[in-house]
C-alpha cells in the first residue's frame, strides 16, 4: 500500500493479474470493502497459486 493508504497498489495488482491470469499475487494488506468479488476471487487464485508453488518448490 502507499504511504497515503490509498489502493493504488491493489489495483494495480489485479490489473495485472487481469492481463496476466497466471501471475501469482500475494496481498499483505487486504481492503475488503473496495474489492468486488471478481476482485477478490483474483486476489484468492492467485495466493492459491503462490501456495502451489512453494509447495512444489519453486520460485513465485
Amino acid at each position: 500500500m502507499p504511504p497515503d493508504n490509498t489502493d493504488d497498489g491493489l489495483r494495480a495488482a489485479v490489473a495485472l493479474r487481469d492481463e496476466h491470469p497466471t501471475l501469482p499475487v500475494l496481498v499483505r494488506k487486504l481492503l475488503i470493502d473496495v474489492l468486488t468479488p471478481r476482485q477478490l476471487k483474483a486476489v484468492a487464485d492467485g495466493l492459491r497459486e503462490v501456495n502451489r508453488r512453494m509447495q512444489e518448490g519453486g520460485a513465485c
